[in-house]
């Protein structure tokens, strides 16, 4: 599945071959040293228009199409419309568009502009949010907010938002201020996605800070059955999540859990393995690792 999406974002900018036409008669633009013209990473044919034949992939690429069926880059508006689009089973994620305009793909915006649209992913994402609920099923429109905010930061085409941890930063504060330190579960996975964007800098901090003031349950001799049964519980398995999941090639993540706890221990830095303790010990207090993004 993960080489089919490569494949169709490629198709949609690779150059044609010198000479190739399309039916109507449409050609890449090519400057003066014969170069294919792109702009966003998106082949323009002679006219300035996109390039493109697989409709996926040019959605893909963040584009949407106009009333006169032309691929154009999507205006702030057009990409929120968008996101709140129910998806139609089979098709990518709506938020594509939206993240385009947040890295700035295709078109220029000032910061505040920037900040606005961000300001309007963080109220879609806290739009689901209740207080004193632990976990939050997000739905697929808040689920792509979140994702264009995380993914903003190192985007393959664009310049990356320098707002993108603050905001998921302010999901974090918002989901979680109905409970103490230590006592917050993470509902919304902000925390997690900030741990992810800097392990090693502010997100990192956070959730060490998060983990050093929740308390561990108490071993149980068995499997509780719930692998996030205390915040203690969700926080550090951000930890296993964040080295099994993001550090390990697939092909490990094959072998089979015990394989894949070690492969966790081995990626833990020495002053958080002291907090969990062993791969065994996590185990009997949370049950087994959830592997597996919130």
């Amino acid at each position: 599945m993960a080489r089919m999406l490569w494949l169709l974002a490629v198709a949609a900018v690779l150059p044609a071959p010198a000479g190739a036409q399309e039916e109507g008669g449409r050609r890449p633009m090519r400057d003066q040293n014969g170069e294919i013209v792109t702009r966003g990473g998106v082949t323009l044919d002679e006219n300035g228009d996109f390039y493109g034949t697989i409709p996926s992939a040019m959605r893909r690429n963040g584009l949407l199409l106009d009333a006169g069926g032309r691929w154009v880059a999507p205006t702030p508006e057009a990409a929120l419309r968008e996101l709140r689009r129910l998806p139609v089973p089979g098709e990518f994620y709506p938020s594509d568009p939206a993240r385009a305009v947040l890295t700035q793909r295709f078109d220029a915006l000032s910061r505040g502009e920037l900040d606005a649209f961000a300001d309007e992913m963080v109220r879609i994402v806290l739009s689901e949010w209740t207080p004193g609920v632990r976990f939050i099923r997000k739905s697929k429109t808040a689920q792509g907010a979140m994702s264009v905010l995380r993914l903003s930061v190192k985007p393959s085409h664009g310049v990356p938002y320098e707002g993108a941890f603050d905001a998921i930063r302010r999901i974090w504060e918002v989901s979680s201020a109905d409970a103490p330190p230590g006592q917050r579960w993470d509902p919304m996975g902000a925390l997690h996605s900030l741990y992810g964007m800097e392990p090693e800098g502010r997100g990192r901090d956070l959730l060490y800070a998060e983990i050093a003031a929740a308390q561990p349950p108490p071993r149980t001799g068995g499997d509780p059955g719930d692998p996030k049964r205390t915040p203690w519980c969700r926080l550090v398995n951000h930890v296993f999540m964040r080295h099994v999941i993001y550090g390990t090639p697939p092909a490990t993540q094959r072998l089979g859990r015990q394989a894949v706890i070690e492969r966790g221990l081995r990626g833990l830095d020495e002053d958080l393995r002291n907090l969990p303790g062993d791969a065994a010990l996590f185990e009997s207090r949370c049950g087994a690792l959830e592997i597996r993004t919130p």
